[in-house]
């Protein structure tokens, strides 16, 4: 009885473990590798960038107030529209320790591939702060507006507040005069006297008689 013996098998290497995130994932069409999701984009600062009009030390009312919101890569403003519905804001603090407003920078305008996005606020009758606007933290997103980078992600809108800034100081001319208190005038007015009314006198006419 003839035996035919197998050939010896062919050695081959094992394959090295690596983990499943680790392995390269290959496109069966183009045999490019996969490029892995990038992080979303961010908000890496927010500032003031306008510049006071000229000969003016102050934002007087109906000045425009730019603030910049810089991310971290190109991104795209959609959804948004004029009418208040759709838009991006940025709050930011106008006033004093005594009296503080909350004023809006919006921007309703669609942008598309800029790391920057600028916003603007309106300075109106009353407004007033000596130390300068404060921005509070965080991209206010209304309706449908949205913030996504070139790959259709959505961006993260939120930052760390910032302080007041020096150079961004708001004085108008209804916010000079105090508001009056209840039941008193203006401070530092001098009260006025109420003028005397004068009564006509009535002279006694005497009576004679006949």
């Amino acid at each position: 009885m003839l035996r035919f013996s197998r050939p010896p098998p062919t050695w081959r290497p094992r394959a090295t473990w690596r983990p499943r995130a680790l392995r390269s994932r290959t496109s069966c069409r183009s045999g490019e590798r996969a490029r892995p999701p990038s992080p979303a984009a961010y908000v890496r600062s927010a500032a003031v960038v306008s510049s006071y009009p000229p000969g003016q030390a102050a934002y007087k009312e109906g000045d425009s107030v730019t603030v910049r919101v810089t991310f971290s890569e190109p991104v795209s403003l959609t959804g948004v529209g004029a009418g208040g519905a759709n838009e991006a804001r940025v709050l930011l603090s106008v006033g004093s320790a005594d009296r503080t407003w909350t004023r809006a920078a919006v921007l309703a305008s669609p942008t598309s591939a800029s790391a920057t996005m600028d916003l603007a606020y309106t300075v109106q009758a009353g407004d007033s702060d000596a130390d300068g606007v404060a921005i509070a933290g965080g991209l206010v997103l209304s309706g449908t507006a949205a913030v996504k980078d070139a790959d259709g992600h959505g961006a993260l809108p939120s930052f760390d507040a910032v302080a007041d800034d020096p150079g961004a100081r708001v004085v108008t001319a209804y916010a000079a005069v105090p508001a009056p208190t209840s039941g008193e005038g203006p401070r530092g007015s001098t009260p006025r006297a109420c003028p005397r009314r004068k009564h006509a006198s009535h002279r006694q006419t005497p009576h004679v008689s006949m």
